[in-house]
This record gives C-alpha cells, structure tokens and sequence, in this order.
C-alpha cells in the first residue's frame, strides 16, 4: 500500500474528457483519479459525495476515508489480540487508546485539508 504516481496515456486523458462531459460535479484532478481507477483497475478512496456517485455509475469501487481509519483500527487491534501480552492496563483502555490514535489521525489530516474538497472552476466562454 501507499502512494504511487501513475501517468495516464493518451486514450486515458481523452476517457476524462468523455468522464467530463458525463459528469459535471467532480473537479478535472478527481475525474483523472477515476480515469486512473477505471484503467488499472483500482478502488477509489474518497470522500466526495459526487465522485463517489460518479465512480459507483462507472463500476469502480469506493470507500471513504473513515473506512480507512476503520480498517486500520481494526488491523492494530488484531495484533494486539494475536498472542499478545500486552499488560493489563493497555488491554482495559485498548477501545479508548484505539480511538484516540483513530481521532489524532482525523485532526491531522483535517489540518493538512485532506478532507476539503476544491473544485476547479470552467473558465467561462465568451461568445466571439
């Protein structure tokens, strides 16, 4: 898992434009993301509503990002459980240290602005 960066050829930049005219609400930079997710194929990890509608028409799984932090809360709560011998304290307050580490994580990408969503806006056109 992690980042990757990909480059989309040709034929993928013209499916965003086809995307484009399908789809007026996700910004240009989501519909390259979805373009992308068509291709590999891939699972989107948003949490814009319109993407998600747009990437469900499409046949490309979504999850949102609390669905992220969910999956990862559980993973760090099954290796504690598997054969563990975590003292006593930590095993009474795990649902509270897990929400904690849950909530941190939230605040953080809150501060970065991961979950704002910026459309770019169509220039407008102007009769000739």
């Amino acid at each position: 898992m992690g980042l990757r960066n990909f480059e989309l050829p040709g034929s993928q930049v013209l499916k965003v434009l086809e995307l484009a005219s399908k789809y007026r609400g996700p910004s240009r930079a989501d519909l390259f993301a979805l373009a992308l997710a068509i291709a590999l194929p891939g699972v989107l990890l948003i949490s814009d509503k319109r993407l998600r509608e747009a990437a469900e028409n499409e046949g490309v799984p979504v999850h949102g990002t609390l669905w992220l932090l969910d999956e990862e809360a559980k993973t760090i709560s099954d290796r504690f459980k598997v054969g563990s011998t975590l003292p006593e304290w930590v095993k009474k307050y795990e649902d509270f240290i897990l929400g904690a580490v849950v909530d941190v994580v939230v605040a953080i990408l809150n501060r970065i602005g991961f979950f704002e969503h910026t459309e770019i806006a169509e220039p407008d056109s102007k009769p000739a």
